[in-house]
Order: structure tokens, then C-alpha cells, then sequence
């Protein structure tokens, strides 16, 4: 075997161990916290390299976990800065943009772990408390607090089951020190629900080193290497048959197997049990003699006994489930009516200064409480009778086959055993769908405000709702939701309702912020209810600041969506450019995420790279030397890796790193898959090449390692044939839009490459085209560069002529023979003037 060596150092205050290493499902990346510079880092262990350095925490990642219950696609960091991050984790990358940021802890977090399907989050911390955030939100949720006094304990692992059951370990914080002078707590073991009520704990004897989950069963391990195996519902050993707990125990080797596989049948798992032996063996051992006797379940009839009893389990498991359920929805039934009177009260209180004039209002609202508290009640009860029936048949199951196993010889139980199995079986398929949550929950209330406000705002603010609105059934729908543009109105829709469906109106506690990423300032959006019978909220604004802004939107401080936002300028109002980079002979001009501009200098047969201020920070490249020689380069695009693509008129495609090394090439001239006559403009979507094949007519497509993936655009004739395309763009559905330089046209193709439609045509006039050369787009609209007109055309995305940019000539804002042009997130435009030796920056 081959061992391979992961960079450090670490930080040297930090313990190496298991929870600073993860391997990701696909067993080709290794990913590790913990290291001195807040980092957490990646590596490829085909290649022993490292990928990838993150840093985004503000001191040392303490611990990290993968998602394994849900998607397998979530990462989540838990650092000593008291926060927690969410990435999202792809099967060959970590991307380094976070996708949400948890707080709530008062010191340095200890463990942590995070399920999709469960859409939760959970994170231990060094002062003894855990907390539960959501995945797709980040909402704060549940602080447990495992210990009543915390700051003497410290949570060294916290687990979510598949099954919705929460696992904390606590211990002492002096419990590992070498000299302790003074009264420990013992170790425990904390078992929540997946509400976060506390179903049981238990104290152990000694520290452990880790705890996993699998399936049904919580795996301990201690420093002596033994492992202890638990009941994940009830926190307690493994049963035997006659009902006495079981430890099961086995000695870990460093350099043995972690699985316990049969001496005698090679490769066979040892699930079964010889009490003659004392031992655990495997299925095959059980036809055959071992040890020279007869395995103590041999006899026929002990293993028909043995099925009947193991099909009972479920049914005993699920009747545990049913028992726990039913106490949770006897509880929410208590607390529904308690709180509908304390509802009640509320109200009778509010309108004691104002009887005389308020007397039939008052009857409307206890009314309508009555209503909702009854309403509650009639579903939990009928839930409640439901669960009592199917726990009265599976109680009456288990005690009919209870007592006929003790009062029947050994051959008539397993006579028995078919239609007893039968029975149970039809028993749980009959009850498997019983809801075993409450189906209503005490959330009734009412918006109280002062009696000297209550007669002017009676009508807006004294309703009784359930304050509990659910995120995933309010839908937000209409203009102005993805893009804007600014001093022009948009408005949409906000459909409200509760948790269980109802309609949940309240004005007042609907509110919207839009808020710039850009500069410090927010603008407050006002709600108005379109109509009293219905549940719907209409929500406008009219953003006067271009670039990226968040639009929040809020029912009764729970955040309901959150979504970006792109402002843009009027796209005709464009009149006077904000910067000029003089100086250079540009024929492409491409973005970096860093915010850097690489432009191909197709005379100079090079990449300059600039700042947005216009000043040159290094090239790549020049005439007569690597890596382009002697040859054009017509165009470039940049991965959010840092590597560079670059093609040049000698028919190849450069792929070069961030220092500018050449680390691929593809393509020579020739008409096959690969090859090109003149490889012009290229652009990077979702992790693929797109390469303007200019002299065989067709778009050629890679991967990001100049791999020929598939190749558009060839049609003999009609619809979908390009004649020369010169540059190409794509919108955030993938839709690709090809500047066709000597049909004067603009055609569109969806994501796989057939043909959608085309606009344009040769002419001067407004909505035609003369020799398009470049082309970019934004959520709304296409701009396209022409050298023939000496102008920019925009267009709508739909084909729809919007209006022109730009004359001739030499002056500010005037083109000479325009080329490549390129768009920022911000909606800043960057035309390549390419006679007049500049790039002009609107």
C-alpha cells in the first residue's frame, strides 16, 4: 500500500483526531480542519494534492461533519470563533462561498453535524450547550442544555439519527486532566427527540472517545478499545431473549479489520449468537456443527420461535412510537386549549376600557378563538382516539402471543408461526400510516395593542391568527423578483398561510427590506392586503441604486424568503462611460471573480490583466514567446478556480493556470470532434467550455480539462445554421445566444443545443445587425457589439429590440470597430474599442 502524507501544521493547542478528517462519499477527497491559519483545506487523494484552501472563520476550525443522512452534498465548520458554516460540497470540490452562517454560541464550538432531509443542523460547544439551526434558512430553532450546570461540562459529540432522534454526549470539563483534586459528574449519554424534548439520559462509568449512529442501534467506544452497543429509542443495551441487558465487547486493532467476519466461512458477518459457545457466529455456522456440538438455536422448533419473536420487535418498537406520540399529542391537546384561554383573557382584558363601543367587536374575537381552540381540540382528539385504537390492537397482539408462547409446547408455537406472523404483519401494515405527530399545536394568539390605540386600530390589528406562518407554503410570486431596474416600480405578491394550511392574515407583522450589498443602506417595503377574504399581500419598490441588493421578506420576525436581487440602469441611459483603460489593442475582454480583468490582445499576442481602476497588474504572454508564439489570441474566459482559457487563431485552446503555466491544450485545424478553423469566442457555464468553431460554423463544447463533450450549430440549412459565429454568451438557464458574424444574426439554443429562435438581420436600421462580433447578456437583456454600425444594440431576451449605444467615432462614449464586450454582476458594461486602443467601462 501506499501512504501518503496531509500537509499540516496544525494548530499546536489542538489534539489531532478523527473529527479535523472527512473523506468524501466518493472516497476522492479528503477534506481537514484545524489547521494554525483558520483554514480548512482540501485535497485530492488520487492525485495527493491539495485543491483547495478556505478560509472564512476568524480563529482555528475546531470540528467538521458530512452530511451522510440526507443529499450527501452539505459540509458544516464549526470553529472556535463560536460560529458554524454550511458549504455546499460537491463530488470533486468544496466551493468556497458559504451558504449560511450560524450563530448563538458564547464560546468555541466542539462538534457539530447537519442532515438535509431532516433540514437541520446541530452544534456542541465547550460551555456545555447545544443548538439547533435549519439548513436551507439558518434559523435559529432549539438550545439544548444537556446539564443544568453547563459550565462545568463540555459536549464532546452531538448526532442526528434518520429516525429524528438527537444524540449528545456530555462530560465533566477537568475529566481528562491528569490530576483531578475534586468531585467529577459522571459521563452521560442525552437522548432528544426531534423537537428537541429530552427523552431519556444516562450516566456512564467511564469517558468515552466516540459515538457513532448506525440504523437503529448508538456505538460506543472507550479508551480501553471495547465497543458498547445501544438501543437508539431507548438508550439502552442490547436485550437477550429473556430480557437481560447485554454488553457486547471487542478489541480494536490498529492494524485488523474494523469488522467482525466468521473464522470458518470466509467473509461471512457474525449477526448470530451460540449460547453453547458464548459466542457470536455466522449464518453459516448455524447449519453445521462447530466446536463439536450443535449451536443452542439448532432445535427447528427454537428457530421458528426465534422468527415469531423477531417479527414481534417492530410491532413492540412501533407500539413504543405510538405510546411517546400519543403522550406528545395529549400534551399539545392540554396546551392548545390552556393557551386559548390564556388567549381569551388577553382579550377580555384589552377591552375593558372599551366595553361600551368595543362590546361586539369582543364577541367576534372570542368567537373566532373558540373557533380555532375547538377546531384544534376535534383534530387531536380524533387523533387521539385514533392512536389509542391501534395501540389497544397491538397491546392485545403482544399479550395473545406473549401468553401462547408460554402455555403452548415448543412444536404447536411454531405451528402457529404463519398465521401468527400474518397477523402482525396485516396489524402493522394497517397502522403504518398513523401520523404520530400532533396535528395541531398550540399556537393561537392575538395582536394586543393599548386600550388608547385599540379604537383606532381595531379594525387592522385586533385579529386572532396562528402566529406560526409556514415558509414553504407562502409563495412569493410576480415582477420584480430576480431582477429590477432602477426608478422604475416592481412589484409581487405574497400568498400567506399557517402551518396547517389556514389562511393567516395579519398587516401589520408582513414587512419587506431590500437592502444593497454594495453600500450600507436598506429600503423598508410596505404590505398591503389586496382583498380581507383572502390571503394575499401585495408588496412593491422602486430601487434607486444599481448593482446587487437582498430582498428579505418577514411574517412576524420569521424570515419567509430571502433572495438576491440584480439593479440595473435603464439600458439606453448608458450614455457616458465611468472609466477608460487606455493604451491596449483589445479584442476580448473577460472577468475574473476576483473582480480582474483579462483582456486578449490579439496583436500583441497576449492576456493583459487590469483592475477596475484601470491599472496593469501583469501579462501573459507576448509576440514570438510562450506560450502563444507567434499566433492571435481571440479570445479568453476565466474559471472561479483562477484558471485561465484562452483561444487563438492557430486553431487551439490554452488552459493555463494562475500563473499564467500553460497546464492543458486542445484542438488543431481540421473539421473533426476537437478541431477547429479558427477558434474564436469562448465562455464558461456550469463547469463547461463553450468555443466558437468560426470556420467550420459550429459551437465545440469541453469540460474543464479540454475533454470534447458534444458539438451545435452544423445544420445544412434552415433554421439553426450558423455562418461564422464569432462570440457567444448564456443566460442563467443554460439558453445560449451566438453572435453570428456573416449571417448579421443573433441564434439562440437551449441548454442541449437545439435550435429556440433568432433576431437581427443585416441592416443599419434600430433591431439590425452588421458583422455582430461580441455578445453578453444580463437576467433581461442581450448586447451585442457591432463593427459594421460602429455600435452596441440591446436587445430584450426574448428577441425584442430595446434600443442602441454608442456612434462612431473616437470621442468619450464613441466606438471605432467594437469587439468583444462583457458584463459584471454589478451591471457595469466593458466594450473592447479596439481601434481607438481602449476599453470603454459604462
Amino acid at each position: 500500500s501506499r501512504w501518503q502524507t496531509v500537509a499540516g501544521p496544525f494548530s499546536q493547542d489542538l489534539p489531532v483526531s478523527h473529527n479535523l478528517f472527512i473523506l468524501s462519499p466518493n472516497n476522492k477527497l479528503l477534506v481537514t480542519c484545524g489547521h494554525w491559519d483558520n483554514s480548512f483545506r482540501v485535497f485530492s487523494i488520487e492525485r495527493s494534492k491539495l485543491l483547495a484552501r478556505i478560509e472564512h472563520h476568524e480563529d482555528v476550525v475546531m470540528c467538521m461533519a458530512l452530511d451522510r443522512v440526507g443529499t450527501g452534498d452539505h459540509l458544516i465548520t464549526g470553529s472556535r470563533d463560536t460560529t458554524c458554516v454550511v458549504w455546499r460540497f460537491g463530488s470533486n470540490e468544496v466551493y468556497d462561498h458559504p451558504l449560511q452562517t450560524l450563530y448563538g454560541h458564547d464560546s468555541e464550538v466542539t462538534c457539530v453535524d447537519i442532515s438535509t432531509e431532516l433540514d437541520m443542523t446541530v452544534s456542541g460547544a465547550k460551555d456545555g450547550t447545544c443548538i439547533i439551526h435549519t439548513v436551507q434558512r439558518g434559523h435559529y430553532m432549539h438550545t439544548l442544555l444537556p446539564r443544568k450546570e453547563r459550565h462545568k461540562c463540555v459536549v464532546r459529540h452531538a448526532l442526528i439519527s434518520p429516525l429524528g432522534r438527537l444524540l449528545v454526549y456530555t462530560e465533566d470539563k477537568l475529566a481528562r486532566s491528569k490530576d483531578i483534586q475534586c468531585q467529577l459528574k459522571p459521563p452521560c449519554l442525552h437522548l432528544y427527540s426531534v423537537n428537541a424534548a429530552l427523552i431519556t439520559e444516562k450516566d456512564l462509568s467511564e469517558c468515552l472517545n466516540d459515538v457513532v449512529i448506525v440504523e437503529n442501534f448508538i456505538i460506543t467506544g472507550n479508551a480501553r478499545g471495547f465497543l458498547t452497543f445501544r438501543d437508539l429509542f431507548t438508550n439502552k443495551f442490547l436485550p437477550t431473549e429473556n430480557g437481560e441487558e447485554l454488553q457486547f465487547h471487542r478489541r480494536i486493532s490498529s492494524s485488523g479489520s474494523q469488522r467482525a467476519v466468521c473464522s470458518r466461512h470466509a467473509g461471512e458477518l457474525l449477526k448470530m449468537y451460540c449460547f453453547d459457545c458464548q459466542k457470536r457466529v455466522c449464518r453459516d455456522c448455524t447449519t453445521s456443527e462447530h466446536k463439536e456440538h450443535k449451536c443452542g438455536f439448532m432445535n427447528s422448533h427454537d428457530v421458528a420461535k426465534k422468527e415469531i419473536m423477531s417479527t414481534l420487535e417492530p410491532v413492540k418498537e412501533f407500539n413504543s412510537s405510538v405510546l411517546e406520540a400519543l403522550g406528545e399529542v395529549q400534551w399539545s391537546k392540554g396546551a392548545v386549549v390552556s393557551q386559548g384561554k390564556a388567549v381569551e383573557q388577553m382579550i377580555c382584558d384589552s377591552f375593558e376600557k372599551l366595553q361600551v363601543i368595543l362590546e361586539q367587536r369582543k364577541e367576534t374575537l372570542l368567537q373566532h378563538s373558540r373557533e380555532i381552540v375547538e377546531g384544534k381540540a376535534q383534530v387531536l382528539e380524533d387523533q387521539e382516539k385514533e392512536m389509542k385504537e391501534a395501540q389497544s390492537e397491538m397491546t392485545e397482539l403482544i399479550s395473545y402471543v406473549d401468553k401462547t408462547a408460554s402455555k403452548t409446547s415448543a412444536e404447536q408455537f411454531a405451528a402457529m408461526k404463519d398465521d401468527l406472523c400474518t397477523q402482525m404483519l396485516e396489524l402493522m401494515h394497517k397502522n403504518r400510516k398513523l401520523y404520530l405527530r400532533p396535528k395541531e399545536v398550540a399556537n393561537t394568539a392575538i395582536h394586543n395593542v393599548q386600550p388608547e390605540m385599540l379604537a383606532r386600530l381595531l379594525e387592522e390589528s385586533s385579529e386572532v391568527y396562528e402566529f406560526q406562518p409556514d415558509p414553504s407554503r407562502c409563495i412569493l410570486q410576480g415582477a420584480g423578483l430576480e431582477a429590477a431596474t432602477t426608478n422604475q416600480e416592481a412589484r409581487f405578491t405574497l400568498d400567506l398561510v399557517d402551518v396547517q394550511g389556514h389562511i393567516c392574515q395579519t398587516k401589520q407583522a408582513v414587512r419587506a427590506e431590500l437592502k444593497s450589498e454594495v453600500e450600507e443602506n436598506s429600503t423598508t417595503i410596505k404590505a398591503t392586503l389586496l382583498n380581507h377574504s383572502s390571503p394575499t399581500y401585495e408588496l412593491g419598490y422602486v430601487p434607486v441604486q444599481r448593482g446587487r441588493h437582498v430582498l428579505s421578506v418577514h411574517v412576524n420576525n420569521i424570515d419567509i424568503a430571502s433572495f438576491k436581487v440584480f439593479v440595473q440602469y435603464p439600458p439606453t441611459q448608458l450614455d457616458k462611460p465611468t472609466t477608460m483603460i487606455n493604451g491596449v489593442l483589445p479584442n476580448r475582454v473577460a472577468l475574473s471573480p476576483d473582480g480582474l480583468l483579462y483582456v486578449s490582445e490579439s496583436q500583441h499576442s497576449r492576456i493583459s490583466i487590469f483592475s477596475r481602476d484601470g491599472s496593469k497588474v501583469r501579462s501573459i504572454g507576448m509576440i514570438g514567446s510562450p506560450p502563444f508564439g507567434y499566433t492571435r489570441t481571440t479570445g479568453t474566459a476565466v474559471h472561479s478556480n483562477g484558471d485561465v482559457y484562452v483561444s487563438t487563431f492557430a486553431s487551439k485552446v490554452y488552459r493555463l493556470n494562475k500563473k499564467g503555466e500553460v497546464i492543458g491544450c486542445v484542438g488543431k485545424e481540421g473539421t473533426g470532434n476537437g478541431e477547429f478553423k479558427w477558434a474564436d469566442g469562448i465562455k464558461i457555464f456550469n463547469d463547461q467550455l463553450y468555443v466558437c468553431d468560426y470556420g467550420n460554423s459550429r459551437i465545440n463544447v469541453f469540460d474543464l480539462d479540454l475533454g470534447f463533450v458534444r458539438t451545435f450549430g452544423k445544420a445544412t440549412e434552415g433554421p439553426g445554421k450558423l455562418t461564422n459565429p464569432a462570440d457567444l454568451a448564456l443566460d442563467s438557464r443554460g439558453n445560449v445566444y451566438v453572435a453570428d458574424y456573416s449571417s448579421h444574426k443573433v441564434v439562440v439554443f437551449s441548454a442541449d443545443g437545439s435550435y429556440l429562435s433568432e433576431f437581427g438581420g443585416h441592416g443599419e436600421e434600430n433591431g439590425r445587425l452588421k458583422s455582430p462580433v461580441g455578445i453578453c447578456t444580463t437576467p433581461h437583456y442581450v448586447y451585442v457589439s457591432e463593427q459594421g454600425n460602429n455600435r452596441i444594440s440591446i436587445f430584450h431576451t426574448s428577441g425584442q429590440f430595446v434600443g442602441t449605444l454608442c456612434k462612431a467615432g473616437s470621442g468619450e462614449g464613441e466606438l471605432n470597430y467594437p469587439w468583444g464586450i462583457a458584463v459584471d454582476q454589478d451591471g457595469f458594461l466593458f466594450i473592447c474599442d479596439s481601434k481607438n486602443n481602449r476599453i470603454q467601462i459604462f
